[in-house]
C-alpha cells in the first residue's frame, strides 16, 4: 500500500478558519442585514414617489434575521397601521402593508405601478455587493 502525507499551509488554515466564523449565526445576521439597509433605502425611495401623507414610506423597516427550515432570512416591508378617511368622512384604520399591496398591484380605482418588482430589480446588485462586503470583512478577507 502507498503512504501518503501532506501538509497544510497554515495562510490555508487560517483562511478556513475566518469562513468558519464567518457562518457564525451573529456573524450572517450581520450580513443580511447590510444587504437588507440596501433594500430598505430602495423601498423608501420607491414609496416616497408615490407617497400622499407618507405614513407608509416613513414605516418601511427591515426586521432582524430569523431562521426557519431553509436558513436565515430578513424582511423589508412597511409595518404599523395609519389612518384613513372614507368615502363617507368617517376615519378607519389600515395597515401600512395594505397600502403597499395597493400600491403594487392596483385597485380598481387605482394603476398598479410595481412597486415591489422595481426595488428588487433596482436594489440586488447593491445588496449583494454590501453584504459581500461586509463577509469579506467578517472573513478578514
Amino acid at each position: 500500500m502507498g503512504k501518503f502525507t501532506f501538509d497544510i499551509p497554515d495562510e490555508f488554515e487560517k483562511q478556513l478558519e475566518a469562513l468558519g466564523r464567518a457562518g457564525e449565526e451573529a456573524s450572517v445576521c450581520r450580513i443580511l442585514a447590510a444587504g437588507g439597509q440596501k433594500v430598505e433605502a430602495e423601498m423608501k425611495s420607491q414609496a416616497a414617489r408615490h407617497r400622499q401623507t407618507g405614513d407608509m414610506a416613513a414605516s418601511i423597516r427591515t426586521a432582524k434575521a430569523s431562521k426557519n427550515d431553509r436558513g436565515y432570512f430578513v424582511v423589508t416591508r412597511p409595518t404599523g397601521k395609519s389612518v384613513r378617511v372614507t368615502g363617507t368622512g368617517k376615519t378607519a384604520p389600515i395597515r401600512n402593508m395594505e397600502k403597499l399591496a395597493y400600491l403594487h398591484y392596483g385597485t380598481s380605482r387605482q394603476k398598479a405601478t410595481g412597486i415591489v418588482t422595481k426595488v428588487v430589480n433596482r436594489s440586488e446588485k447593491p445588496a449583494l455587493e454590501a453584504m459581500q462586503e461586509e463577509f469579506n470583512r467578517e472573513a478578514g478577507v
